[in-house]
């Protein structure tokens, strides 16, 4: 293949064969369309009222390819509940007590929850029946499970952002504390220069000072080696006098505002914040992006909201339909421990 094609389209081959390899990959692709036809649907609904009538035959196609999609994603979700409970197992041994938690009790609310949907799809094709109150209960249950999944995952990313501004914040103040110590005249470099002249001069005598103090050196005017003598020992008192006026203040990151008290949280600049954020932790903000859209249709299940527009909920959809592409066709921008 790399005979009739270039590299890049090689490459982007291989990903495309390596994402369709995997089952979550076609499911958020399946998501993703199917949120895009239900939302076509609904705006395709404002117009004419109620389902799509008989008369309009696109949309009623448009109707069964949703619910095919629908079925379709619930066949490959089928005993996806296994992989949830074995990454809640593996989240177990994570050293972070708060990260442990969080991601743990988030996979085993997400176990629960893909099963419920398994035992909804067998319901569904005839081999399992439940009754009216029970299928009622399954579906309550479901909506519950989901949304503590997503609201457990959407802390996690909150907690790990707060650990980012903490460390931050320590650094903005070590940087200060280093500059402050740096600068000519600061109160450390004074109390340094007090304790100098305070010691007795009790080496002039001192035999192990006369080993070690420059010995008195005979020279005739013109004399090259003495010279570079002098200049030599001019150097070197001059660098040593000059070290703190020279030296370089340390480099501020740049996401606080300036203030005399203490860095703290209330003085970060949040929109230098955020690009910082997408720059340098951008799984972060990826996880965060699609955990704050799935959470918009489980709060919409269990009541918590309701004035919120259907096509939003698939806007929502569409959205973390495809941060869930982009992190499967790149790994790379996975965050982990996930």
């Amino acid at each position: 293949m790399s005979q009739f094609l270039s590299p890049q389209t090689v490459v982007w081959i291989r990903s495309l064969i390596q994402y369709n390899a995997k089952t979550s990959g076609r499911d958020k692709f399946f998501r993703l369309l199917q949120n895009i036809i239900n939302f076509y649907l609904w705006r395709a609904n404002l117009k004419t009222t109620g389902r799509p009538s008989k008369e309009d035959e696109s949309l009623r196609g448009l109707q069964h390819l949703a619910d095919s999609l629908s079925s379709c994603r619930q066949l490959l979700r089928l005993g996806n509940f296994l992989s949830a409970f074995d990454a809640a197992l593996k989240s177990l041994h994570l050293d972070d007590g708060v990260l442990r938690f969080l991601l743990t009790t988030s996979k085993l609310q997400s176990a629960l929850d893909v099963f419920l949907d398994n035992l909804l799809f067998v319901h569904k094709l005839g081999f399992y029946s439940l009754t009216p109150g029970g299928l009622s209960s399954v579906k309550g249950n479901k909506d519950k499970f989901s949304f503590l999944s997503v609201f457990l995952s959407l802390l996690r990313d909150f907690y790990e952002i707060m650990s980012i501004v903490e460390h931050e914040v320590r650094r903005e103040k070590e940087t200060k504390r280093r500059f402050k110590a740096r600068r000519p005249g600061s109160q450390s470099n004074l109390n340094s220069l007090v304790d100098d002249k305070s010691k007795p001069q009790s080496h002039l005598n001192d035999p192990v000072s006369e080993r070690i103090a420059p010995k008195t050196v005979d020279f005739c005017p013109g004399d090259d080696a003495t010279s570079k003598l002098i200049d030599t020992t001019t150097t070197t008192t001059t660098t040593n006098a000059n070290v703190n006026i020279n030296a370089k203040a340390p480099t501020s990151n740049g996401l606080f505002y300036p203030s005399s008290s203490p860095t703290s949280i209330r003085d970060i600049d949040l929109p230098k914040f955020l690009q910082f954020l997408w720059t340098h932790h951008f799984p972060l903000c990826l996880d965060t992006i699609k955990n704050g859209a799935d959470l918009v249709l489980p709060m919409k299940n269990v009541g918590l909201i309701t004035d919120v527009e259907q096509g939003f909920v698939y806007i929502c959809g569409m959205t973390s339909s495809l941060c869930g592409i982009f992190t499967i066709w790149n790994p790379v921008h996975r965050l982990v421990p996930a």
